[in-house]
């Protein structure tokens, strides 16, 4: 098993890239007026949306990361952790979006874990040359 601890390695600094990805991406107010066009209508549907794609990828990477220890769970469980450290760093930013609201962004990002967790422990089940 000494070439599965650099394999494990690459994986955890691939989830640790695409978490801070998020992270960073989610505080950058460019990154926000890009997302949320005043000129279509219901902008903050397709932004909820958008959040919920980026978690999935999110909870791809963490399924993988946890992919003997129950991957969907942990997926979801990371990724709604990491949506709530994100409301909180907004909330220091100076967001004044409202408690409902941030808990809404909260359960995007459990359920883009779900999706994400999800799709890499199907995919992984489908691997033969996988121990999943």
């Amino acid at each position: 098993m000494p070439t599965e601890r650099p394999a494990r390695f690459r994986i955890a600094l691939v989830a640790i890239a695409t978490l801070a990805i998020i992270l960073f991406a989610s505080l950058n107010d460019d990154v926000y007026q890009a997302t949320s066009p005043a000129w279509i209508p219901h902008h903050v549907i397709l932004r909820k949306l958008l959040s919920i794609v980026a978690f999935s990828l999110g909870g791809y990477v963490a399924g993988i990361v946890f992919r003997r220890r129950r991957p969907i769970v942990r997926a979801v469980m990371a990724l709604a952790l990491l949506s709530a450290c994100i409301e909180v760093f907004q909330r220091i930013d100076g967001s004044s979006e409202t408690l409902w609201w941030n808990a809404f962004d909260v359960l995007c990002g459990a359920i883009g874990g779900l999706i994400g967790g999800s799709v890499a422990a199907w995919t992984a089940i489908r691997r033969s040359d996988t121990e999943y």
